[in-house]
């Protein structure tokens, strides 16, 4: 995950992206890679694509009991996406 933040920081969001993917294969049960995959792909502009991660973020930190970061992954996803009615019915 390190090197993704280092890739981040130098905005190369497709190389943060690659080794957020990693990170998150690697321990499927944190959300932080995977949102901070979605925090690269906003960046590069693949809204869609964002939506439906921070979507599976909300539902890992609602797994996780961590309410308060499932509903502002929620919130994100209708910022994102005002139309993506999951993340509304949530």
């Amino acid at each position: 995950m390190n090197l993704g933040l280092a890739y981040y920081q130098q905005h190369d969001y497709q190389s943060a992206l690659q080794y957020y993917e990693k990170a998150a294969a690697l321990c499927p049960d944190d959300p932080l890679p995977m949102e901070k995959a979605g925090d690269a792909l906003e960046l590069m502009g693949s809204l869609n694509k964002a939506a439906d991660v921070f979507m599976r973020v909300a539902e890992s930190y609602a797994k996780n009991r961590n309410i308060q970061k499932a509903i502002d992954s929620w919130k994100r996803v209708t910022l994102i996406n005002p139309a993506y009615y999951l993340a509304r019915s949530r």
